[in-house]
């Protein structure tokens, strides 16, 4: 695979994502202290997604709207529980070495990177998941424009859409 392969499936429902969320942005969400931007990743998150702004854009294959819930750390509110929360995941093709090639049984490998709202940074996916203690079962991915829009428009809210149904507590969502 390669970077063609991360084609949007449908261009008028990408471009008016697109619209949707610079529409309910009203305000500059990119110039948001760390604080501003934690009640907003929902937002955020949807606007990354629709936007498309992300590192080697040739070889990413697969790009992911996720709402999911991270356990909060500290002694501020909600300390040690569930909290709802959205990011982007960004998983990728890399050419093995054809010298490796053999050796590791693959001309190319993936590799899955986080897009964190409320950090504006990226993590590699294992470490993002063991450091805010995320239960991938938890976690609910989009990665077609279509469904995203459709959810906006059913639900009439950026997030969250993660099933809650399931937790084993109940959650705090600090965008509320």
């Amino acid at each position: 695979m390669t970077g063609d392969d991360n084609r949007i499936r449908d261009p008028i429902a990408h471009r008016s994502l697109r619209a949707v969320a610079t529409i309910m942005d009203e305000h500059d969400l990119p110039k948001l202290d760390a604080l501003e931007r934690a009640g907003n990743c929902y937002i955020l998150s949807l606007r990354y997604f629709a936007e498309r702004p992300y590192p080697r854009p040739e070889s990413i294959v697969i790009v992911a709207l996720c709402h999911g819930f991270v356990r909060l750390g500290g002694d501020g509110p909600g300390a040690g529980r569930l909290a709802g929360h959205a990011w982007v995941e960004l998983t990728w093709l890399e050419e093995v070495p054809e010298h490796l090639q053999d050796a590791w049984g693959a001309e190319t490998i993936s590799s899955v990177a986080v897009w964190d709202p409320t950090q504006d940074a990226y993590a590699p996916l294992p470490q993002y998941y063991l450091h805010n203690q995320i239960e991938p079962e938890f976690v609910t991915r989009w990665t077609d424009s279509a469904e995203v829009l459709s959810m906006l428009v059913h639900t009439e809210n950026v997030g969250n859409w993660a099933d809650e149904s399931q937790l084993p507590e109940p959650a705090f969502f600090i965008d509320e």
